[in-house]
């Protein structure tokens, strides 16, 4: 189940560490998360490093992330035939 966030005035604690501006409006917090959780897994950046990013870089992060993996698992399978 998906949470939209709503703007209630109180910027998200670790937003305020990074000196980001909270801009909640319409943005699915799962979907970040998911984008941080993915990007955190597959290149071991830190937590803080991931979220302060924007939405669109770390989307084009995930996608390339995403392509490399696909090309790789493309190389292993004409490996193993």
């Amino acid at each position: 189940m998906s949470t939209v966030v709503e703007d209630d005035g109180a910027a998200p604690v670790l937003w305020r560490q990074l000196g980001r501006e909270w801009k909640p409006a319409g943005y699915d917090e799962e979907e970040m998360m998911e984008e941080a959780a993915f990007i955190a897994y597959h290149v071991h950046w830190p937590l803080d490093a991931i979220l302060s990013m924007e939405h669109l870089e770390r989307r084009r992060w995930t996608e390339m992330i995403s392509q490399m993996n696909q090309q790789a698992n493309e190389q292993l399978g004409s490996l193993v035939t």
